[in-house]
């Protein structure tokens, strides 16, 4: 997938320099896909992909409130993360979650406050279509 965000530069050149310096173990790129974009005093975030999903749950805030962290599900792995009004630190685990490959089990599913939104099969349409 391509992914047009500066963090992927610097993801590719920690990578580089880790392999440089450690040719003996080397580390494969694979970048957490992620974007932010504020719009008027609302910081959007997201990590992950987030079509295709089977389940989405809110973890942490509330969807009225434009203040929000939803975990999305894909068979049994988290497969990505959107968030609002939000700060950075608050998505740093969850991104961690995603590049590790967690089992959904492991993370929204067993946070005891989560509340279930309606889980679905076939996603919107998103802007991440074409990537």
């Amino acid at each position: 997938m391509r992914v047009e965000h500066r963090t992927n530069a610097a993801e590719q050149a920690l990578t580089v320099a880790h392999n440089l310096l450690h040719p003996d173990r080397p580390r494969a790129f694979a970048p957490v896909p992620y974007f932010w974009t504020d719009q008027y005093d609302v910081r959007l975030q997201a990590y992950g992909h987030p079509r295709g999903h089977d389940e989405h749950v809110v973890v942490e805030g509330d969807l009225t409130q434009g203040r929000f962290l939803v975990a999305y599900r894909t068979g049994d792995r988290l497969s990505a993360v959107p968030a609002a009004g939000l700060p950075p630190r608050t998505l740093r685990p969850w991104r961690e979650a995603l590049a590790t490959d967690t089992p959904w089990t492991a993370t929204a599913a067993a946070t005891a406050s989560a509340r279930s939104v309606a889980p679905h099969t076939t996603a919107p349409a998103t802007h991440m279509e074409d990537a």
